[in-house]
């Protein structure tokens, strides 16, 4: 499950992924936290039929790609 949470005018993405929200970023507008979350969503996206969960060091190195993916997203949006 993957949701996206807006705090007031500026918009902050968050994931659910392996059993915990976790934080994309901060980002000027709405629209912007929108995209980064719809990238997360894409890169996140995995078969709900698989067995295996993944391992502490696999959620931290994919949060941590959706992250830049987001934000390059986000900037190349911008240009």
């Amino acid at each position: 499950m993957i949701l996206i949470h807006f705090h007031s005018l500026i918009g902050q993405a968050q994931v659910y992924y392996a059993g915990k929200s976790q934080y994309i970023g901060v980002f000027d507008t709405k629209v912007e936290a929108s995209f980064a979350y719809e990238i997360a969503r894409k890169l996140l996206d995995s078969d709900p039929y698989e067995a295996v969960s993944p391992s502490e060091e696999e959620i931290k190195a994919n949060i941590s790609l959706v992250r830049r993916a987001a934000w390059k997203g986000v900037s190349e949006m911008k240009a």
